[in-house]
């Protein structure tokens, strides 16, 4: 798991790049908290709060997910 916007696809990190710009012009102080994520990876946020402990965080399995193909990002309001 990776919080680099380079990871994304070249249009998703220009996207990413605007959006965080116009937080920031609103004032927002926004980070980028998850880009890329392998099968794996994705794999063990499903089973967490399923088969592992926690509380569930996602409804996507492994190849389910848009940060699987590199066009999600997840980010963050910091104060």
């Amino acid at each position: 798991m990776t919080n680099d916007i380079s990871e994304l696809l070249p249009i998703v990190e220009q996207k990413c790049k605007e959006f965080l710009l116009l937080c920031k012009t609103d004032g927002l102080n926004v980070i980028v908290t998850g880009t890329y994520r392998s099968t794996q990876e994705q794999n063990v946020l499903y089973e967490q709060g399923r088969t592992n402990p926690g509380n569930i965080v996602t409804n996507a399995k492994g190849g389910q997910s848009l940060h699987n193909w590199r066009v999600a990002f997840d980010c963050a309001i910091v104060e």
